[in-house]
């Protein structure tokens, strides 16, 4: 749907999420699941719950923290909860930051583990952290993710000679 730009459906969707997590509660993929089209769909989720976008994501973050208390072990449950962060608004670094580590702790190749510091980087960046962001993008291994790794060392340069020109 979100490849397709196909935004109708949702609302069902969502009434099927919810009656998946009803019956079967034990099943962490119908929470993570329920959890993803949250965040995939907030628009639509905030005008179908009359919540705002910042509660849907909350929300979402709820059946996330389900889906990995039922399956702790998951990395994609774990990376999945962490970028739910970084839909919010005001950006609540500490908490990505912790999101991300915990999602860190249970990676099991190198893809994952340069995905994590890719994401920690966008995190520092939004925290207008740039010297931790650099420092962030130096921990990968260089294998996976390049145009991204040098399209955020380009931005984070820029933001330092910025800074560094201010009086």
């Amino acid at each position: 749907a979100l490849q397709a730009s196909i935004g109708s459906g949702v609302e069902e969707a969502l009434k099927a999420m919810e009656k998946a997590v009803i019956l079967e509660p034990k099943q962490p993929l119908y929470h993570h699941n329920y959890a993803t089209l949250l965040c995939s769909f907030t628009k639509d989720a905030s005008n179908y719950y009359k919540i705002s976008s910042n509660r849907v994501i909350l929300k979402a973050l709820k059946q996330y923290d389900i889906a990995m208390v039922l399956d702790p072990d998951n990395f994609e449950y774990a990376a999945d909860r962490a970028e739910a962060f970084l839909d919010m608004s005001p950006f609540i670094y500490k908490d990505a930051l912790k999101a991300w580590n915990t999602a860190l702790k249970i990676s099991s190749t190198q893809d994952e583990r340069d995905w994590v510091n890719l994401q920690i980087t966008i995190a520092h960046y939004k925290a207008r952290r740039w010297s931790r962001a650099s420092a962030t993008l130096k921990k990968m291994s260089g294998e996976h993710h390049q145009p991204l790794m040098d399209q955020i060392q380009k931005a984070v340069i820029t933001k330092i000679k910025t800074e560094k020109s201010k009086p």
